[in-house]
């Protein structure tokens, strides 16, 4: 009976995270080149296109100017706030919220250094890593970067690492 139960929850819990990263892609909210944790996608693809991108301001006499970035423990640093507001944004309705909520909220954590354990602390910050739901998370909250770089500027994601980058015939 117990393993009904268990194989109802987990069934419940596949398919609140199989609408979500369905409705992502359906909806085309994934940033276009966030490459980090696609179906299909690798570091490559954005390597390739920034050749090309390279490869094209030397046929044309220009220069290609780019700035790396790599946020540093990007699943530690994230607020469960900005995720709900971001599923808010992308106007996710029904389960997912109160799902996506509960999943973030009341994490308690304690540290053991040999025989000693610490008190419980809540963990206010940061998304739990290991999960299937955590890298979809991440990539949605680093997702609000598409809407702040306009073209010549481009960028490049994959997943917490950024390439911004330009071309032009004189950065004067």
């Amino acid at each position: 009976m117990m393993e009904c139960r268990i194989c109802t929850l987990f069934s419940y819990i596949d398919g609140e995270i199989a609408g979500l990263q369905n409705n992502l892609y359906d909806r085309k909210i994934i940033a276009k080149y966030q490459c980090g944790f696609q179906p299909g996608k690798s570091t490559l693809d954005n390597l390739f296109y920034l050749q090309q991108e390279i490869l094209f301001g030397f046929e044309n006499k220009q220069s290609t100017v780019c700035i790396f970035f790599d946020i540093e423990k990007p699943f530690d640093r994230l607020s469960p706030q900005s995720i709900i507001q971001a599923l808010d944004h992308y106007n996710f309705r029904g389960h997912i919220l109160p799902f996506v909520s509960n999943f973030l909220s009341n994490r308690m954590f304690q540290v053991r250094i040999n025989d000693m354990l610490s008190n419980t602390k809540n963990q206010e910050t940061g998304i739990p890593q290991g999960s299937v739901l955590s890298p979809l998370l991440l990539i949605l909250a680093i997702n609000s970067i598409s809407f702040v770089i306009h073209y010549p500027v481009q960028y490049l994601l994959y997943a917490d690492d950024l390439a911004i980058f330009m071309r032009n015939k004189d950065f004067h």
